[in-house]
Formats: structure tokens, sequence, C-alpha cells
């Protein structure tokens, strides 16, 4: 019978510790547990908020728009139709700046 309650002592003293022994962030008078309650978790469903939304709106033509496709700098510049560049020889350009437009 002392064998097992001396086990269980030690047992208990493995997972139990004396609050001067622990060490780390929760050891602070400010340490807040990082895991919520269930209560505070999700007071209600995402598909049921109990407000409506408020889209900011001044007159019709100008909806506030979210799009991104809108927004994206590279899709939205004007399509550019690039001159491709002709080689030369060194020998017959005359000028440092030459490529190939003469």
């Amino acid at each position: 019978m002392a064998a097992a309650a001396k086990s269980l002592v030690q047992t208990l003293k493995r997972y139990i510790k004396k609050p001067w022994e622990i060490t780390g962030p929760c050891a602070g008078p400010e340490y807040k547990s990082a895991v919520p309650g269930a209560t505070e978790y999700r007071v209600f469903c995402p598909a049921t908020v109990p407000w409506k939304a408020i889209v900011p709106t001044s007159n019709p033509e100008t909806v506030y728009d979210i799009k991104y496709y809108t927004r994206d700098q590279r899709r939205s510049r004007g399509r550019k139709c690039h001159r491709r560049r002709v080689p030369i020889r060194l020998g017959n350009c005359t000028s440092r700046t030459c490529f190939g437009h003469q």
C-alpha cells in the first residue's frame, strides 16, 4: 500500500508543479491564455451576422467597387505593340546609341 501511495505522489509531482517553479511566459502576472473560451470564440455564425454591411456609395455611377481586376496594375495597362530591334553589324552604326533604328 505504501508503494502505491508513493508511486501516486511521484506521478502527481511530475504533473503538478509549485507556482514558483513555473517559468516562461505563462509565469508573468499579465499572462492570459491564448485560447479563447467556448462562449467567446464565435458569438454568432458568419452566415447569420446580426447587422447589415454598410457599402459606401455616393452616386450610382461611383458605386463602391471591390473587384480585383480593376485594381490590378499589371493587367490594367493598355496594350502596346513593341517594335522588334533589328540586329546590325558593328560597322554600319555611326552613333553610340544605335539599336538598329536608322
